[in-house]
């Protein structure tokens, strides 16, 4: 059986604290649990960047009620990708302060969103999943 990934980014509509931003995570995180998803939530520079995996039809309901969430705006996805590994299983929704991530991983999120501000090419797939798999060997 094949994992289906989607991996969007988003406008923050106004500036998260840090309350906000756990309360977001919570939810999020006993509703993938009830749903068999998983996944990993950036938020940098006010940009939410997102992966989210699982059955496909369930991260496609999912991601209808994320862009439905009046928290963001400007939404994009960037790839969508079958695989038979979950780059992310252990974590209903990974977190981390992209601040604790070692330099490399800074630098591919950065990379990022300064091509996101600048309406050019984002990154490449591969160059995401190398992010995303620095992030990956990051969680605690």
């Amino acid at each position: 059986m094949y994992i289906y990934q989607l991996s969007y980014v988003s406008q923050s509509v106004g500036a998260m604290n840090d309350h906000e931003l756990q309360d977001l995570l919570a939810k999020a995180r006993h509703y993938n649990v009830s749903e068999q998803l998983s996944g990993v939530l950036i938020y940098s520079q006010g940009l939410f960047l997102q992966l989210l995996e699982g059955e496909e039809d369930k991260v496609n309901a999912l991601f209808e009620r994320i862009k439905q969430d009046p928290r963001h705006k400007d939404i994009l996805v960037f790839f969508e990708n079958y695989t038979k590994h979950r780059i992310f299983g252990n974590w209903s929704m990974a977190y981390k302060a992209t601040k604790d991530y070692d330099l490399e991983a800074k630098k591919g999120i950065e990379h990022f969103i300064q091509g996101f501000h600048n309406s050019s090419v984002v990154c490449t797939k591969s160059e995401w999943f190398d992010v995303l798999n620095r992030i990956q060997t990051q969680q605690s």
